[in-house]
């Protein structure tokens, strides 16, 4: 979402959380923050920033001096038990502040120590962890551990109360599995009372491990947990041998490994959909503005870089309200649908092609030719390879409700409006704006024509 944003709102990051739906598949996830990085300089503007948004007791917290700020601004559902997260600095603590340092370092999801949650009341408390997934600022370099740290922004993460999260991931455990199976999870290599995490059977004494006692160490980005099962039942009255224990507790623990990968892969997934949605269109499955902004940037960076030429290509499809009017949307999406993909097979995999916006679309084409008038050339190849494709016949099957299918035949063109960007640019606002005004040049002569911009000469044909 960062990486599609200009700047992501308080509002932003509540659609996002409501979009990710995170409880339905993690249960006892207590919320999804967004920790900012604040430098010593920027703490009296950001705090007053925070308060004019309408929080007039803002405060980073714990107070003092230090080399660096981090405030949790963002973390949904912002109620409750969450609310007494706003503004504290993860950073200040040492547990928290090791994962977030492996986090930034390694550009991976890290999971902290067992801590005590800022969320926790005095009232049924619980040993607390957290995930850490790093933001970096859109279109610096991150291949250094160097290039990391300096391009930092922040990091997503979740809190998560251990007992919350493991009845949560357990469910009917005891239903299924029988009340016998006690499962005690630890952090870290060493198993104490100090290192626990959670334990399904809170009341049973361990004074003696049975004969079914098993226990294992598994890794979750890169932090140990020791999960240790037991039985809870005394062992004379067992009419099974051990091997069929050992069998028994090993179905277990391959059970409850695979459902706790499960809920972190489910985790993922929800994410990696949610970013979907915030960066691409819904119809096309082409990238959407916001994309288009950083796919831009980029190939603008790449551009003064290596001193080669790109191209932005802005079109629109001629007599498509027409269409729309006379057929229908659902005909006039499937339309869409069809030059998205005719669009795609005209240009090579490093460019990219956006859905600007209704019936317009934007194709950016970079690594031109050192030279201008051979740039030129190229991206007019390039264009009038797009006019073409589109200017073939479409032939759209649509099936209504209660009616056969129906084949409509349509012939659509595009005006097609052209730019060259290098070094010497202006903005990206600037470029967008100069290909929007060739599209329109090319619309107004006639449609179905291409128009080059020039920073001197404005439209030529």
């Amino acid at each position: 979402m960062f990486a599609a944003s200009n700047e992501v709102s308080r509002d932003d990051w509540r659609n996002y959380v409501e979009i990710l739906r995170a409880g339905d598949s993690v249960p006892g996830v207590q919320g999804i923050g967004f920790a900012k990085v604040i430098q010593p300089d920027e703490l009296a503007t950001h705090t007053a920033r925070i308060r004019a948004e309408g929080f007039p007791d803002y405060a980073v917290r714990p107070a003092g001096k230090r080399s660096v700020y981090t405030s949790i601004v963002y973390l949904e559902p912002f109620r409750d038990r969450n609310l007494r997260a706003f503004g504290f600095d993860m950073f200040s603590e040492p547990v928290r502040r090791a994962a977030m340092e492996q986090a930034r370092d390694t550009a991976r999801a890290a999971i902290s120590g067992k801590v005590k949650l800022v969320q926790e009341t005095g009232a049924d408390e619980q040993a607390g962890t957290l995930m850490y997934v790093p933001v970096y600022r859109r279109g610096v370099p991150v291949d250094t551990v160097e290039q990391r740290r300096a391009a930092l922004v922040g990091w997503a993460y979740s809190p998560y109360r251990m007992n919350d999260f493991m009845t949560g991931i357990l469910r009917d455990w005891h239903d299924l599995q029988g009340e016998s199976v006690e499962l005690l999870i630890f952090d870290g290599p060493h198993v104490s009372q100090g290192t626990l995490m959670f334990d399904s059977e809170p009341e049973h004494a361990r004074n003696v491990r049975s004969q079914f006692y098993q226990r294992r160490t598994i890794a979750f980005g890169d932090h140990l947990w020791q999960l240790v099962f037991d039985n809870t039942v005394a062992t004379p009255g067992v009419s099974y041998t051990l091997a069929w224990a050992t069998l028994i507790f090993g179905a277990l623990l391959s059970g409850l490994l695979f459902w706790l990968m499960l809920s972190l892969r489910t985790r993922t997934l929800m994410e990696e959909q949610a970013q979907e949605l915030a960066s691409h269109d819904t119809l096309t499955k082409l990238p959407n503005r916001r994309l288009l902004d950083d796919r831009l940037d980029q190939a603008m960076a790449a551009s003064k870089r290596s001193g080669r030429y790109g191209a932005l290509i802005f079109l629109d499809l001629d007599n498509f309200k027409l269409l729309n009017d006379t057929q229908g949307h659902e005909v006039g999406d499937l339309l869409l649908i069809e030059a998205a993909d005719r669009l795609k097979s005209c240009v090579r995999e490093v460019d990219t092609v956006t859905r600007f916006g209704g019936d317009e679309f934007v194709v950016v084409v970079s690594g031109l030719s050192l030279d201008r008038s051979e740039s030129t050339a190229q991206a007019g190849i390039v264009a009038k390879k797009i006019r073409a494709a589109l200017a073939k016949p479409y032939t759209l099957q649509i099936r209504r409700e209660g009616k056969a299918e129906t084949t409509v035949e349509h012939q659509c063109t595009a005006s097609i409006g052209l730019v060259l960007f290098s070094k010497h640019d202006a903005s990206r606002k600037d470029i967008l704006k100069w290909a929007d005004a060739a599209m329109y040049q090319a619309k107004e002569a006639g449609r179905n024509l291409i128009r080059f911009y020039d920073s001197q000469a404005r439209v030529t044909a």
